[in-house]
């Protein structure tokens, strides 16, 4: 099995592969596979995900992949990290890291998307169209053309990520839930960063629910008390940015409102048995 590193920060390519299996790798890097026409299967960690055009998938960091091909396949792969969505490498006075949040969401929430969900609704055909625009834009290389195509991205990854919120919501509800828990579980992801957004005074606020209620109303339905959930998914974060960002400890601590490093590290000793160092140099 071959290892893909990326040492660009996006990589665009369009391909037409014939009636054959093409060899299992492995990314360590997030990746958008878009299927245009064609019929086979797409591997991914050893369950098949059958195509027939028009499909989407998305690969995460660490997952390997490979396609057995029944007719010839026409497909598109945009491969990016998270330096691509810094504001210092847009050219332009846009500040593309609230972008990559759109890209944790994604990571985190991705058994929540259908992974060979074929494009029949108004957001798939759109996707495809967006996609189509962005191979146009590569190979034309018109003035802004670079700008047009992180727009382009920024609009994809919000479709994918609505698709996974209507799915998340549609899972709740058929756990017995309502669609009120999902609601309260997208704030707390989206204000992670933000821990006065985080206080029980102000959720109880933002819901209109009372501070017992909603902490009665969260634990029953998911398993985790409102502290419990937010510091389970802001340590999948921290470790998900270890493992596939160049970020300092001392920026991590900063970007997730921690003192300084070493109250970060303490909380890490807590849930890992290790410092942000150390879990860096032992990750896969």
């Amino acid at each position: 099995m071959k290892n893909f590193s990326l040492f660009q920060e996006l990589d665009i390519s369009t391909h037409l592969w014939n009636k054959e299996i093409h060899g299992n790798h492995r990314h360590n890097f997030f990746e958008i596979l878009y299927v245009f026409e064609g019929k086979g299967r797409h591997m991914i960690n050893g369950v098949a995900h059958k195509y027939t055009g028009n499909n989407l998938f998305l690969l995460m960091p660490g997952d390997e992949h490979y396609l057995d091909i029944e007719i010839q396949t026409r497909f598109c792969v945009l491969i990016f990290n998270r330096s691509y969505f810094t504001h210092e490498n847009t050219g332009a006075n846009l500040n593309f890291s609230s972008i990559f949040r759109k890209v944790e969401f994604i990571l985190q929430n991705a058994n929540h998307l259908k992974q060979n969900k074929e494009g029949k609704d108004s957001d798939d055909i759109l996707i495809k169209i967006l996609i189509e625009n962005i191979i146009h834009e590569r190979e034309k290389k018109d003035f802004f053309h670079e700008i047009i195509i992180k727009n382009t991205i920024f609009q994809i990854l919000c479709l994918i990520a609505r698709q996974i919120k209507n799915n998340v919501v549609t899972d709740f509800i058929a756990k017995g839930s309502d669609a009120d828990i999902a609601e309260i579980v997208f704030y707390l992801q989206e204000h992670i960063y933000e821990n006065e957004e985080l206080r029980l005074d102000k959720l109880s606020q933002v819901f209109n629910k009372s501070r017992n209620y909603l902490s009665t109303y969260f634990k029953r339905h998911t398993g985790y008390s409102i502290k419990e959930y937010i510091q389970h998914y802001k340590l999948n974060l921290i470790k998900s940015r270890l493992q596939h960002s160049q970020l300092t400890v001392q920026q991590l601590a900063y970007e997730f409102s921690f003192t300084d490093e070493n109250h970060l590290n303490k909380f890490l000793k807590q849930r890992l048995g290790m410092t942000a160092t150390d879990f860096r140099k032992n990750a896969p």
